[in-house]
């Protein structure tokens, strides 16, 4: 897919296949463009580059992205909901002096700061902290015989 640049000028791109799907891993991985950019050794203009010249390229990019925040959310809900456990390996002693293995299952409690996150994300009129309230004030006519009370 090694395209040529449209004038003869210059060096050739180095946006081949293989970059692309390297570039499309990384996107599903959650790296930022920076450190996509960085990780390719290429500089950050050129990614914006090739998005601007390969429509279907800057569409896959935001497809692999949707996977890594898919992921995240997937998680930050099991987070909220109590939905994770954690095994443990523990090395101990038995009754007979013995060294054994035992494995630890731990339920980790729901997440009260991922609830929070959660709920004003999802539904911010009713869990935002600052609350818009709508106050009307009608206008009440004084007469000159009401000013000299």
């Amino acid at each position: 897919m090694s395209e040529k640049s449209e004038s003869n000028m210059g060096r050739p791109t180095l946006f081949t296949d293989k970059m692309r799907e390297i570039l499309e891993n990384l996107a599903a991985l959650g790296k930022t463009e920076q450190q996509m950019a960085d990780i390719c050794g290429v500089h950050i203009s050129s990614i914006t580059n090739w998005k601007r010249q390969n429509p279907d390229f800057f569409a896959s990019l935001k497809a692999a992205r949707e996977i890594a925040d898919s992921e995240v959310e997937k998680c930050l809900l099991n987070k909220a909901l109590g939905k994770i456990t954690i095994t443990e390996k523990h090395e101990g002693i038995d009754a007979n002096g013995n060294i054994v293995d035992k494995t630890v299952v731990k339920e980790i409690a729901p997440d009260n700061t991922a609830m929070i996150f959660w709920l004003k994300n999802r539904q911010p009129d009713k869990w935002r902290e600052k609350q818009e309230v709508e106050h009307k004030v009608s206008s009440i006519k004084i007469d000159k015989q009401d000013e000299a009370l």
